[in-house]
């Protein structure tokens, strides 16, 4: 803006607009063949709301963290945070199953383990829709453990994203998240 108003006297003025700008030569320069118009508006969305960003090298991740920290810094609660995955843990538990044992929490993710759920409390879930997104790379729980989830809910949509590895909703975050939201639709 600085410099339009020192290149263009009249944008000093209040209301002054132009529909077409020639600026010299000096001020331009030429933008990359392989630059789209969606990457260069992603770029300066991304640049505008948040100044502190230096480089810019996945506008939609950054963009996203830069809100999240935001967000955060003005003590609003997260889908992400403790609080959040909390109540979502205390309105599955099942009826009956004492406290959890231990609880692990690190940004984003909740790790809850109890004495383990007898069939008696996992049938809580036959009801309920379930989805089982699988990643049929994953080096801690191969095929065995989903034949395992398969058998405990028979009813449940199942999805094996075969090139997909432990982290099946980063590894195959295309076909996941929109089964996701289906899912959570319903």
């Amino acid at each position: 803006q600085m410099l339009i108003e020192y290149v263009i006297p009249c944008f000093r003025q209040h209301g002054a607009f132009a529909e077409f700008v020639a600026l010299p030569a000096r001020v331009l320069y030429a933008l990359p063949d392989t630059l789209t118009f969606e990457r260069a508006a992603m770029v300066e969305l991304l640049k505008t709301t948040h100044p502190g960003v230096r480089a810019v090298l996945d506008a939609p991740l950054q963009m996203q963290r830069e809100t999240e920290r935001l967000r955060a810094a003005a003590g609003r609660p997260g889908d992400s945070d403790l609080e959040a995955l909390l109540g979502a843990t205390a309105t599955a538990w099942p009826e009956g199953l004492g406290p959890a044992q231990m609880l692990r929490f690190e940004t984003g993710r909740l790790t809850v383990a109890a004495p383990g759920w007898a069939d008696t409390q996992l049938a809580q879930f036959r009801d309920r829709p379930v989805l089982i997104a699988w990643g049929g790379r994953d080096f801690c729980f191969n095929d065995t453990f989903l034949a395992r989830w398969r058998e405990v809910f028979p009813q449940a949509r199942c999805e094996r994203f075969a090139d997909a590895g432990h982290s099946v909703l980063e590894d195959a975050a295309d076909e996941v998240i929109p089964l996701i939201r289906a899912h959570l639709a319903k």
